[in-house]
């Protein structure tokens, strides 16, 4: 029970998470920095928690040069997808932006725990998990698309599931979407082999953080060759800062949680999670985004997906 809590907990701080950087994004006029910012924030609490904990903040070169390469990754492949999550939404649009990662965290999620991927105690799935699998890839597209389904079933409507251009190139970037799924999943396993190498959770989670961090400052000074757009956040509202504060918080936890109930789970859990703070969020207009309406088919939605983490957890 306690880890079904802290699972669904995390997702629905990355739901929060996600307004907060959209809010970020607006005061300093770049998805980019605002990630970084992010990433930032939470390198600097995790090295603080290190500090006061009494705990290095950078390992010991031995346990560097003895471990496999991968497990120093887990930070890239999550500054991977921050980026990739800006060229997919201005290429796919919200709905395929918030799909096709999940197919790609949940099939990744359920490979690493099936075939013991990057040293996870292998977990065989069973057709009852395969079903929750199915149940909770229904139950997010119910929720999270259930206008564009209609449109698929009732194509007198007009409008496509799928966006827009039916052309070769948008799928490739559904593929690029999917990968990135992937390695959100990926990363979780690989933070939890670094923590046990390391034998420090906070530790595992800075040094994910540090690595992400350098990576999208490279890019940034790249790309865009300047951080102007910081002085126009000075002075809004605090809260604005908080979204590495509450990454730094979801990477701690999927190193504690991978271990104790699988990739696999945790991720649905953390679906379930992201889903209901969705929900919240738009349902009562939390940190000034307009309030929407909650569908029937939201609660639908959610109601199958409940069901499909009971077939998942219970087996």
């Amino acid at each position: 029970m306690v880890a079904i809590l802290l699972g669904i907990l995390m997702g629905f701080g990355v739901a929060i998470q996600t307004v907060i950087n959209t809010r970020l994004r607006i005061y300093v006029g770049s998805p980019l920095l605002a990630s970084t910012v992010s990433f930032t924030v939470g390198s600097v609490l995790l090295a603080l928690a290190l500090f006061i904990l009494g705990e290095p903040i950078f390992p010991e070169f031995h346990r560097v040069v003895a471990s496999p390469w991968w497990f120093w990754i887990g930070g890239l492949l999550g500054a991977f997808w921050i980026s990739a999550n800006i060229l997919v939404f201005q290429q796919l649009g919200a709905v395929q932006t918030a799909i096709f990662p999940i197919f790609g965290q949940v099939v990744m999620g359920v490979l690493i725990d099936h075939f013991g991927l990057f040293n996870v105690v292998a977990k065989p799935v069973t057709i009852i998990q395969l079903l929750g699998v199915v149940l909770v890839l229904a139950g997010i597209m119910i929720a999270v698309a259930w206008q564009s389904i209609r449109q698929v079933l009732f194509p007198q409507e007009r409008i496509s599931f799928i966006d827009e251009s039916p052309t070769m190139a948008a799928w490739w970037w559904r593929l690029f979407a999917l990968m990135g799924g992937a390695m959100i999943a990926s990363q979780s396993a690989i933070n939890t082999q670094l923590s046990h190498l390391l034998q420090s959770s906070v530790q595992a989670s800075f040094i994910s953080f540090f690595v992400g961090m350098g990576a999208l400052m490279l890019i940034l000074l790249i790309k865009e060759r300047q951080v102007r757009g910081l002085k126009q956040a000075i002075g809004k509202p605090w809260w604005i800062w908080m979204g590495g504060v509450l990454g730094a918080g979801f990477v701690v936890m999927s190193v504690i949680l991978v271990p104790w109930i699988g990739v696999g789970q945790m991720l649905v859990l953390l679906l379930l999670g992201l889903l209901l703070g969705s929900l919240c969020i738009d349902g009562f207009g939390w940190f000034g985004v307009a309030r929407k309406p909650i569908r029937a088919s939201q609660w639908v939605g959610m109601s199958i997906l409940v069901l499909g983490v009971l077939f998942i957890r219970l087996t």
